[in-house]
């Protein structure tokens, strides 16, 4: 049971490790295309923030964040209930 949960949290990290990246990418590649810095990007982007690929990119990107934060809840109740289990089999064997 014990290896069961540790193959299942590391599976539950994998992921979110993996939407962390995806939504680091996607942010860097907003940041640099759609509102560069400086002057010149604050000119450029009256014309890009509303294009359809940076509008893509930023759904994107918050889609994303919703799932980590998703992913986080998930793993706090699914280390909850573990920690639950292990609880009761432990009063079980007591009693």
């Amino acid at each position: 049971m014990v290896m069961l949960g540790f193959k299942t949290c590391v599976k539950s990290l994998s992921i979110a490790f993996f939407i962390l990246s995806m939504h680091y990418v996607a942010i860097q590649v907003y940041t640099n295309v759609c509102v560069p810095f400086g002057v010149k990007g604050y000119i450029l982007s009256l014309f890009t923030v509303a294009s359809p690929p940076c509008s893509f990119l930023l759904k994107v990107a918050i889609t994303l964040q919703d799932l980590y934060i998703t992913v986080w809840v998930s793993i706090g109740v699914a280390l909850i209930s573990f920690i639950g289990g292990i609880w009761n089999t432990i009063v079980q064997v007591k009693q």
